[in-house]
């Protein structure tokens, strides 16, 4: 078992859709229940359509705002903001505001937490090679 406390910044480090993410709860801190990671999304930066077809997934604005898509529907959700994410939904999120988004990201089970692990260690090509033993696939 991990740290019970993390401070700001602390946490495994990790690299996902050529973004900077940090591993906040482990899968082992929660007796393989979940995994939540933070991020930061920059302005003008997007995380792309796909689908997680072995995870359940909470999205949680800490700070800024982004737009949210999940399946059909897209909306604004700004800081304080929840979405649940089933498993099996397409879904994307983007910033197009001027100031960065703090983000996180909850995925029950934590299977995915496993890629991350691995992920610090692959170029983006690899990474989505890698997704997909995972149950992620990129969606167009």
């Amino acid at each position: 078992m991990s740290k019970s406390l993390l401070g700001p910044g602390e946490g495994m480090a990790g690299h996902v859709f050529g973004l900077d993410m940090t591993r906040r709860v482990s899968g082992d801190d929660t007796n393989g229940a979940y995994f939540a990671l933070e991020f930061e999304l920059p302005p003008g930066e997007e995380i792309p359509p796909h689908i997680h077809h072995n995870e359940e997934e909470i999205l949680y604005v800490i700070d800024g705002e982004i737009e949210s898509r999940v399946g059909e529907e897209t909306h604004k959700a700004l800081a304080g903001a929840c979405r649940a994410i089933p498993r099996g939904t397409v879904h994307a999120q983007a910033n197009h505001g001027r100031d960065p988004a703090t983000l996180l990201v909850i995925f029950s089970p934590p299977h995915l937490e496993e890629l991350f692990e691995r992920s610090a260690e692959v170029t983006p090509e690899e990474f989505q090679e890698l997704a997909a033993d995972y149950g992620m696939e990129p969606v167009e």
